[in-house]
């Protein structure tokens, strides 16, 4: 093994990433001169910002005067004019959804019509730039990781980048059988690929700011050295087709500071994984060029699969630490809205591009995994709140980070809605209205016909209301059902017609099924995190193939607990509005046998033997998605693991390849407890080490030139 040529990182190109501020915005000259050169968004996008708030607004405008009106029959008590106020706000998110998806359609068909948008490759060729391709890794499951980046690696190549990308390792992992494994197979990676001086691999000894402070000392230690960075999550694939074109955008457009790509959700081998990959096709398409219209400049930043300008972001984006104490002070975990944020307060154009091909990621393979992604970014957007009046900011930067607060915050809101509208019931104010009208329906307006409603005008008030609501929550899935019909190409690969349709109402009913669970638990979720309880940094489980009894009661037991609580109130309480609790109580019950049985693969193969919540990337998958399959279903090289620390420990060479890689920097340590695992090992050899004594022993400089001459010579 050629330790003495092994080059795990290139020369470092130092660069200052100043702290920006969320209190003061006192630009530099060039980033004045950069806002004075701006040029205002085109009249499009300008029309069509408008045109959404109008549809929004006026939904919201007619939604609440129909309420207010119905309520008002003899005068708004205060829990009457409080549901119409937290109606009013699930209203305008049920609407803001809506529109986005009626803009999207619009330049979807405006898009079709202009033809797609030229290829960047010879603007690559012409003005080459060096872009980095950051892959931050946290105890993540390096045998998927390298195979991705091997892949990509070939993509790149074959597309005719070779040369133009350096890949990054960026590894926070903390678990010794994680990080010793990825050291294993960068370099069996690099030796099998020839590709020794353009794939890297850092470990930091800390994990300062999480992923965004790995991002930023890549910046600090690397940045200066590269034009662009293109940041991945570790479930990302692009292929080298996507990575050439977004550098060719970016070179076409000197003001553009991110250009953030459509990720598909891929891979999914679960139901659960398999049905958002299914929405995600069908009504994603909408959504996602309905933000592109409407966020013209000053879009958003998801935090993965997207190109960025390495010169902006040193130069906006050094993120401060919020006042206060965690969750809702401390580190910014949502980095991406706010780094979006800052870049277009520099000046710099933020833009997503939903057309560019090749772009993927993974779904969370079942609810008890996606709903610990959720509580991450809970805590990460409610900080936002700390962040929105910051000065200087896009008006549309604030509403990107508003939508991110209420995405979650609407789940109380909506339980609020439920519990105020059961008081407004208790109180008589719509029951006992209800009984008037029947006894009005029965005894016939009096002589004046003043003050008496009908039956008729009654039944249309509720109908109008119920239909309002169902159009702004389904008109997104039919929207996007008849483009996927529309579309050919799509609709063969999604199965024909009869499947599409198949798919689309088995998606729609599955998570309007869990939809009340959810909402309970994302309002656990907020409350959590108001009381002062922060969110623990864990690993993700990104290819679960199954979920126990055990490990979908433990999260979700609570869920059921407090809907029968509730439910069991509202029974005591009003007979009548029990029936409203149903469907919560509903889904609460189901909510532990729906994780199991949508997290199992085989109760996926039975509908895909029915062809059933199939997507075009499953039936016609790109290269590069091939590729990776590909090599996940090669054996490990001679079948050699590396999951056991001792066995590194054990291994001349495997010792001399991790001592290599070991930051410079040691990691702090507890002096007492790193003694004795020195002396144990030394006097007892390896065989009876803990795994902590591992951890320490590897972590540990001294302590393993110490041991050197005890291991065996053996090759890794």
């Amino acid at each position: 093994m050629p330790e003495s040529n092994l080059i795990a990182l290139p020369p470092e190109r130092v660069a200052e990433m100043p702290e920006q501020s969320l209190r003061v915005f006192d630009p530099p000259d060039a980033v004045q001169d950069r806002l004075r050169r701006m040029r205002p968004e085109p009249a499009g996008v300008q029309a069509a910002r408008f045109l959404f708030a109008l549809g929004v607004f006026g939904t919201v405008g007619f939604g609440v005067w129909l309420l207010a009106d119905r309520l008002s029959w003899n005068g708004i008590t205060v829990f009457e004019a409080v549901l119409v106020l937290v109606y009013a706000v699930l209203l305008l998110w049920l609407a803001g959804n809506f529109w986005l998806c009626v803009a999207g359609a619009f330049a979807m068909a405006k898009r079709r019509l202009a033809g797609p948008e030229s290829s960047s490759g010879p603007l690559v060729q012409s003005a080459p730039a060096r872009t980095a391709v950051l892959i931050p890794l946290y105890n993540e499951n390096p045998r998927d990781v390298f195979a991705r980046i091997s892949a990509m690696i070939r993509s790149v190549d074959e597309a005719g980048g070779a040369g133009v990308f350096d890949f990054f390792v960026l590894s926070d992992s903390t678990d010794p059988r994680r990080y010793l494994e990825e050291e294993w197979r960068w370099f069996d990676t690099c030796r099998q690929l020839g590709v020794h001086d353009s794939l890297f691999y850092r470990r930091r000894d800390t994990n300062a700011g999480r992923k965004a402070g790995n991002i930023a000392e890549f910046c600090r230690r690397w940045g200066n050295g590269y034009d662009y960075m293109v940041v991945l999550d570790a479930d990302s694939l692009m292929s080298g087709d996507a990575l050439l074109e977004c550098v060719g955008r970016m070179n076409a457009n000197p003001s553009l500071g991110l250009l953030q790509t459509w990720p598909r959700p891929i891979g999914g081998t679960t139901v659960f994984a398999r049905a958002q990959q299914f929405a995600a096709a069908v009504a994603g398409p909408l959504m996602v060029h309905g933000m592109a219209a409407l966020g013209g400049r000053a879009s958003n930043y998801w935090g993965h699969n997207a190109i960025i300008r390495c010169h902006a972001f040193i130069e906006s984006c050094g993120l401060p630490r919020l006042p206060g104490r965690p969750p809702l002070g401390g580190e910014i975990l949502s980095h991406d809205f706010v780094e979006a944020a800052l870049l277009v307060r520099n000046g710099w154009a933020v833009r997503l591009d939903p057309d560019i091909a090749g772009s993927y990621e993974q779904a969370p393979p079942n609810l008890v995994e996606s709903l610990r992604r959720d509580r991450r970014w809970c805590q990460g957007n409610l900080q936002h709140l700390r962040v929105l009046l910051a000065r200087g900011l896009h008006p549309v930067s604030r509403i990107n980070l508003l939508v991110g607060i209420l995405s979650f915050l609407v789940a109380p809101v909506w339980l609020v809605f439920v519990a105020v509208g059961i008081a407004v019931a208790l109180g008589g104010g719509v029951s006992e209205r209800v009984a008037d009208v029947s006894a009005q329906t029965r005894v016939g307006p009096d002589s004046t016909g003043a003050g008496q409603f009908s039956p008729l005008t009654l039944d249309a008030d509720v109908l109008t209301l119920i239909g309002l609501t169902a159009i702004l929550l389904l008109g997104p899935k039919l929207m996007g059902l008849f483009a996927a019909l529309f579309a050919k190409a799509t609709k063969r690969a999604q199965g024909g017609t009869l499947r599409t349709t198949g798919g689309c109402l088995l998606e729609t009913a599955l998570f309007a099924l869990i939809a009340p669970a959810v909402m309970l638990a994302h309002s656990r979720f907020v409350v959590e995190v108001l009381l002062g309880r922060s969110v623990a940094w864990t690993a993700p489980e990104r290819d679960a193939a199954h979920v126990t009894w055990a490990e979908a009661t433990r999260p979700l037991r609570w869920v059921l607990l407090a809907a029968i609580i509730v439910a069991a109130l509202g029974t005591l309480l009003a007979t009548a509005a029990s029936l409203w609790l149903t469907p919560i109580l509903l889904s609460a019950v189901l909510a532990i046998p729906f994780a199991v049985l949508t997290g199992r693969r085989d109760v996926d193969l039975a509908l895909r033997r029915l062809g059933l919540l199939s997507i075009p990337e499953e039936k016609h998958p790109a290269q590069v998605q091939r590729d990776y399959a590909k090599r996940l279903r090669t054996p490990e090289a001679e079948n050699r693991e590396t999951r056991d620390p001792i066995s590194v420990l054990r291994s001349l060479a495997w010792l001399q390849l991790h001592m290599g890689l070991t930051p410079l920097s040691p990691i702090t340590l507890d002096a007492e407890q790193s003694d004795e695992a020195r002396r144990f090992a030394m006097a007892h050899g390896l065989q009876d080490l803990t795994l902590e004594d591992c951890r320490v022993l590897l972590a540990w400089s001294e302590a393993l030139d110490e041991l050197a001459p005890k291991t065996q010579a053996r090759e890794p």
